[in-house]
């Protein structure tokens, strides 16, 4: 008798961020006509409830909150079971560690959860940081929190021991050669992985590039924290006041200290989403900055920027995905804000330069997305093959 298969999520399936991408996933399945049981969590990050928890600083607490009493309605019985395991700091430690133990998992990895508590390995003056691979007490000694939801420091350790006592029966899914490293840094040279990479939907939309009131020079592409570039965004800001600056948030939503940020005249500060005018800002703009200044695998928001742009520049960390794509794709920046600057006023002032980032970053996305669609082909075929 064939094992049941479940895709146990932490993310809800849908059209924005990792729900796409989990709802690429989830197609894989269809297609290769695969019965699967799909159990998610579904985390409010939108309403009036949560506007209001991050005004007073209680997000975290809310999505706790959430996830607690979500937990009664979410079936947890589940053993000697194939199941593909998503986000696990969303779905609770203690089910994450059940769920280990008990069956046969793959584990997809979407971020650095595995070593960091904080989910993105980054600290101020340590980007990134990959001091609690080899030291779990590194995190405590730096007075790390977790960043998505309260969680027990004790069942974070008890999570990690899992892993290393299963590490038979868990197949890691990475999106990225340096992911793999870190997993291996982490867990040793003979877990089981499976290089997938990562794809979100991007269609060949036709888009409006004489929108004059969305036509900036620099374009922020990203989430608004620290870890992502937020900061290292508005200092470059700050030392080009001769060219416009969008960043997609307004600034009373954004946990800022830059001092004197108000007398930033060049920097425009909007919320809106990708349908409601970033996908028109960052296809108009001169230069996208997709600035993850953690060890961060494939971004969705690094893919649209290529894909509607072409035009984008990087900060290749160590460790991640950004460091993998060739100088020749993506414009590399350094963590020196002094050779940043001087490395995008030289490409900005260059029309010929721009666009031949363009066409050879687009180059470069058609053959990733080629090559990543060749993966899950192959790994969803032999996965058949292997269950039946």
């Amino acid at each position: 008798m064939s094992k049941e298969i479940y895709v146990y999520s932490g993310i809800s399936p849908g059209k924005k961020g990792t729900g796409n991408f989990l709802t690429f996933f989830l197609e894989q399945f269809k297609k290769n006509n695969i019965d699967y049981k799909l159990i998610f969590y579904k985390t409010p990050n939108t309403g009036y409830i949560s506007i209001i928890a991050k005004k007073i600083a209680l997000i975290k607490t809310l999505r706790s909150v959430y996830m607690f009493f979500s937990s009664f309605f979410i079936k947890k019985d589940i053993t000697n079971s194939i199941v593909f395991l998503f986000h696990p700091q969303s779905i609770g430690l203690k089910q994450s560690i059940d769920l280990i133990k008990d069956n046969q998992v793959y584990f997809y990895v979407l971020d650095t959860f595995f070593f960091c508590k904080k989910s993105y390995n980054y600290i101020e003056g340590h980007s990134p940081c990959f001091k609690c691979i080899s030291n779990p007490n590194a995190s405590i000694e730096n007075n790390c929190e977790f960043s998505i939801f309260k969680l027990n420091d004790k069942n974070y350790y008890n999570f990690q021991k899992t892993i290393y006592e299963n590490l038979s029966t868990i197949t890691f899914l990475t999106q990225n050669d340096n992911q793999l490293l870190l997993l291996k840094q982490k867990f040793g040279n003979k877990i089981n992985a499976k290089k997938l990479g990562m794809l979100i939907n991007l269609p060949n939309d036709l888009i409006d590039k004489n929108d004059l009131k969305l036509s900036y020079d620099f374009v922020f592409h990203n989430t608004g924290v620290k870890s992502k570039g937020i900061d290292y965004f508005i200092k470059i800001a700050k030392r080009m006041v001769n060219h416009s600056f969008l960043i997609p948030y307004n600034s009373s939503d954004l946990n800022l200290d830059i001092k004197d940020l108000q007398n930033s005249d060049n920097i425009d500060f909007i919320s809106m989403s990708w349908e409601t005018g970033l996908k028109t800002a960052v296809a108009n703009c001169k230069i996208v900055i997709n600035p993850s200044l953690w060890s961060a695998p494939v971004e969705g928001a690094l893919l649209k920027s290529i894909k509607y742009n072409g035009c984008v520049a990087i900060v290749p960390v160590d460790f991640s995905f950004q460091k993998e794509i060739s100088s020749d794709t993506v414009i590399k920046l350094d963590t020196d804000i002094n050779k940043t600057v001087k490395r995008l006023t030289s490409i900005i002032t260059s029309k010929k330069l721009i666009e031949n980032y363009q066409v050879k970053s687009l180059k470069w996305l058609n053959s990733y997305q080629k090559a990543t669609e060749f993966n899950f082909k192959t790994f969803f075929e032999n996965f058949k093959i292997q269950k039946y």
